[in-house]
């Protein structure tokens, strides 16, 4: 009966020690099955950062395209106000015309207190053969002078105050620290 009951138990130890023998064969299986899916995870994140930041870098080449498009348009814009400027200046005081008075025949403008002070002649040509000069106001000038000085003032404080408020946050190549 003894040997029976050794028996009973040795076989017992012996399919205790079998089923452990396959717990530890299935958490060896399930730890290397839930390994590849973690690597197949990181690949897959990692291809998808890979391509996050080709695309960031595309965004980034056709952002600072359109940036530099839209520098050249602004730079013409500024040449043609600049010749606008010119032609809106007086040639006696070199300020935009105050109350503008063209002169007759030649055409020449200047500000009507400019021109007043000169005695009524023009300062780039003098009197013109005859000694008749006239002066003519020109309203719509006026006009024209008017709003291109208040445009002006504008651009120049919107212009401050860009420069003051918006510094460039990006980069020109995009960090591989992303």
């Amino acid at each position: 009966a003894l040997e029976a009951r050794v028996r009973a138990l040795e076989a017992e130890t012996a399919a205790q020690r079998e089923r452990e023998a396959e717990a530890r064969r299935a958490l060896q299986e399930a730890q290397r099955a839930s390994e590849a899916a973690l690597e197949a995870a990181h690949a897959k994140a990692e291809a998808d950062r890979e391509k996050m930041k080709a695309d960031l870098a595309g965004r980034m080449k056709r952002l600072l395209s359109r940036e530099m498009q839209l520098s050249a348009a602004v730079a013409k814009v500024m040449n043609a106000e600049e010749a606008m400027e010119a032609c809106l200046t007086c040639m006696s005081c070199m300020e935009l015309l105050k109350n503008p008075s063209t002169c007759v025949p030649c055409g020449h403008t200047f500000c009507g207190g400019c021109l007043t002070a000169s005695g009524g002649k023009c300062q780039e040509c003098d009197a013109p053969p005859d000694g008749v000069q006239q002066t003519l106001k020109v309203a719509q000038l006026e006009t024209l002078v008017a709003k291109f000085g208040f445009q002006k003032q504008a651009r120049t404080t919107n212009a401050t105050r860009e420069m003051a408020f918006s510094p460039r946050v990006y980069n020109s190549t995009p960090t591989s620290d992303v």
